[in-house]
């Protein structure tokens, strides 16, 4: 069988053909579906549930060729040839080149409800219905048969209705649906089981890979669901947006079932729509949308939100005010909604500086620096009112609308600024902290601008305090980023001896929360006791092991109090309490039954030990003497000493006691403990050392029991060093006639020099000119020992303990 071009392919002889095959083969070539072919035959000839078909019933079956008017042409006549001419008939209708063209899709159309010649045989006027003609599948069936059913026959589904009823089309109908179910299948909406949704335009599919289109396209739906073999017989034409023209050149948007006019191309662009992307629809497909407002770029959103097109990016608008400031001119409000461009990237939003707004989409505050958004913290929100210095504007905004802004950094009640300085933010503004200070380890850093527009508060914060968020809340010690429990608000006075201020201030709750929490703050200088062991509190971190009572009691130590473990957990507890001899800020004291008493640094230097230092706060709580230690002793018996070279020396009496005293200061009542911490050495002569005693330099009679003649670390000529030219008494470093040896250079026996130690660690009394002094026996000079350590950058405040390397 040959074929033509709109109707159907050529087909081969064959033979012994059953009527399924000869189906089957029509509506390949044909293309056309089965299901359409199955039906029309039943509709013509109930060849499908005939229980007896006639030859004339298979010669005539798809009513080919067989007019109302007249009988069939035996032309057509043959089950083959009333197939193959039968679907290549229903292609033909749709073919622009036939004359099958004056029913249009997408127009209304007027079909009369019964044939002229049965009207006039009956004497009747059935009149016709109008109607929109949808597909060019309905318009097919019109041509074939074109009688519309009326309302006796509609109602009447599976019998009759009256004289003016026509039953064609409505049997095609009833007899799909019930076999094959919806005879929608589609539009020009059309998908395939497991493929993407496409737009038929004539012969070409564009392939939709957005819901949203296919939603905006539908007045051209409904979506239907096709064969595979079907949906591949359409040409593949490319891919289709929401943006389409018309024959004559006119560009649209499409949205929610409508068509909105571009002005130009150039506006299109700032949509970040490409006109030559544009597939171009029929015109029956254009007038199946209605068309809407020309498009603008002044966009409406949800609750009253309004955006700004422009450079294929979606600006959001926080309110007018904002739009004023920016000086932008914007046009009539479009009818199309923001979200129509939910594939538009986010452009910077349209916020005038220093103002504050409500995220739409968290529920939280935001304040706009003019370069960044900070939303604030919620708890940070409840605490401060930021609308005092940021104007809380009416408007909202959309998280993603704030997608080039975002800081992404919370706005806390502890900040940062670009240069590390830490603030807490008040309800009267911003407080700085001291330098280098840490209040919180997490605090976020913010704008100089955001900080700027917060006044200063005039009181900056201590570096180190005591803070509670109520009059009656706990105290906490903040301190290196850390917030510390005090164990009793009853010990906040002795804890905060060790800090610059003694106000305890009150912050919000957010700041405290915001701080890390430490371990407990027990107060500096108390005597606990953890396990078997008594400790003394020394400063914030170190606990000192007190060994013994009488190590306590000389500090005033009594009834240590019972601490846990947890309460000890902030504590190096490895330190020992030892001597009698401590440091309290780079001055000396002395441990003498329950109290420290103050002395010189020259007089320290002849008590035994370096002295240990002790935290400011630990010796401001320990019980101190009024009176200033000397040099001089006494024990309960009332004997007398001179503590000289770290040595105890006895006084033979009271006499030489008062002699040897002169004007300096008196003694002080020890006991046995006290004493037995100093090594006993030779028994006073008639003089004392009046200069810091430096361990390994030699004073006669208080390095060694016998008088006899020694030499010391500088031996000099001279028989005698006098600390005084006047004709008073002579304090001489011998109480003894005999040649005395000096601490000045002499060309006498030196003694043996030990090995070079490789630190040097800072006593009371020490200078860099004098540590350079002692290590010049070893080499050292000044430019040596400055260079081994550059950390020291004021030879003049080098501290106690400090620690140097020797070169």
């Amino acid at each position: 069988m040959t074929g033509e071009s709109g109707r159907c392919e050529s087909l081969p002889a064959m033979q012994n053909q059953t009527a399924a095959q000869i189906i089957y083969t029509v509506a390949n070539a044909c293309k056309i579906n089965p299901r359409v072919l199955i039906v029309t035959l039943q509709k013509e000839q109930g060849l499908i549930q005939g229980a007896n078909p006639t030859k004339r019933m298979y010669d005539f079956a798809m009513g080919m060729n067989c007019p109302d008017t007249a009988d069939c042409a035996r032309s057509s006549a043959g089950f083959f040839y009333q197939m193959y001419k039968g679907a290549g008939q229903l292609q033909w209708y749709g073919d622009p080149r036939g004359s099958f063209t004056y029913l249009r899709v997408g127009t209304n159309i007027t079909r009369r409800h019964q044939a002229a010649n049965v009207e006039a045989s009956r004497g009747i006027d059935c009149g016709s219905k109008t109607f929109m003609l949808k597909s060019q599948a309905t318009a097919s069936l019109y041509y074939y048969t074109p009688y519309v059913p009326n309302e006796a026959a509609m109602r009447n589904l599976y019998g009759t209705g009256d004289a003016c009823s026509a039953y064609g089309n409505r049997n095609f109908w009833r007899f799909y649906t019930d076999w094959f179910g919806n005879t929608i299948g589609g539009g020009f909406l059309l998908k395939s089981s497991d493929s993407g949704t496409y737009f038929i335009i004539d012969n070409n599919k564009y392939l939709i890979d957005d819901p949203d289109t296919v939603a905006a396209l539908k007045p051209l739906g409904p979506l239907g669901t096709i064969s595979q073999a079907y949906l591949d017989s359409f040409k593949d034409a490319g891919s289709m947006n929401r943006v389409v023209k018309s024959t004559a050149g006119t560009h649209f948007f499409v949205d929610g079932g409508k068509k909105y006019p571009f002005t130009n191309c150039t506006q299109a662009a700032q949509f970040g729509v490409d006109c030559a992307t544009a597939v171009t629809l029929t015109s029956s497909q254009l007038s199946a949308l209605v068309t809407g407002n020309n498009m603008t770029e002044y966009i409406q959103g949800e609750n009253g939100q309004t955006f700004f097109i422009q450079d294929g990016l979606k600006r959001q608008i926080l309110d007018n005010e904002s739009l004023i400031d920016s000086r932008i001119g914007v046009p009539a409000l479009s009818s199309v909604n923001v979200s129509a461009f939910k594939k538009m990237p986010w452009g910077k939003p349209i916020i005038r500086k220093g103002v504050s707004f409500v995220n739409q989409s968290t529920g939280g505050l935001t304040i706009f620096d003019g370069n960044l958004a900070y939303e604030v913290d919620a708890a940070t929100a409840a605490d401060v009112d930021f609308s005092i210095w940021f104007p809380k504007s009416t408007g909202t905004m959309l998280t993603e609308g704030l997608t080039a802004v975002a800081s992404n950094i919370p706005m806390k009640t502890i900040v940062n600024s670009p240069d590390g300085t830490q603030f807490l933010i008040t309800k009267e503004g911003k407080r700085r902290a001291a330098a280098n200070q840490v209040l919180a380890k997490d605090a976020p850093v913010v704008s100089l601008e955001l900080l700027s527009a917060i006044p200063d508060s005039p009181v900056p914060l201590a570096d180190g305090f005591l803070a509670r968020t109520s009059a009656t809340g706990p105290i906490h010690l903040i301190e290196d980023g850390l917030k510390r429990p005090l164990l009793s608000s009853s010990e906040a006075g002795r804890v905060a001896v060790a800090l610059p201020s003694n106000k305890i201030e009150t912050i919000s709750k957010s700041a405290l929360a915001q701080i890390s929490s430490g371990s407990a703050v027990v107060a500096p200088g108390s005597f606990v006791r953890l396990g078997r062991v008594n400790y003394l509190i020394d400063g914030f971190d170190r606990a000192l092991i007190v060994a013994n009572s009488n190590q306590a009691a000389l500090l005033g130590l009594k009834s240590p109090r019972t601490l846990t473990t947890n309460q000890m957990k902030g504590y190096s507890k490895t330190a020992r309490l030892s001597g009698i001899k401590f440091v309290c800020d780079a001055r000396p004291f002395v441990a003498i039954t329950g109290k420290l008493y103050p002395l010189s640094d020259i007089d320290a230097s002849h008590y035994p030990g370096r002295g240990l230092p002790l935290d400011a706060g630990t010796c401001a709580n320990l019980p101190k003497s009024t009176a200033t230690l000397g040099r001089f002793v006494r024990d309960a018996s009332k004997k007398y000493y001179l503590v000289e070279a770290q040595t105890k020396r006895l006084i033979k009496n009271v006499a030489a006691y008062q002699k040897l005293k002169g004007t300096s200061t008196g003694s002080i009542l020890v006991g046995p403990y006290f004493l037995s911490q100093i090594k006993t050495g030779a028994a006073a002569g008639s003089s004392i050392s009046t200069e810091i005693f430096e361990p390994g330099v030699f004073i006669p009679g208080a390095n060694q029991p016998s008088p006899s003649p020694s030499v010391s670390a500088s031996p000099s000529p001279s028989p005698t060093v006098s600390t005084s030219p006047s004709p008073s008494p002579t304090v001489t470093r011998s109480p003894s006639p005999s040649p005395t040896v000096s601490r000045s250079p002499s060309p006498s026996p030196s003694p043996t020099v030990s090995a070079k130690p490789k630190t040097y660690t800072v006593v009371s009394g020490d200078t860099w000119a004098r540590i350079v002094g002692r290590l010049s026996v070893w080499g050292v000079t000044d430019a040596k020992l400055s260079a081994a350590n550059p950390s020291v950058t004021n030879k003049n405040l080098i501290r106690l303990g400090q620690v140097l390397i020797v070169p």
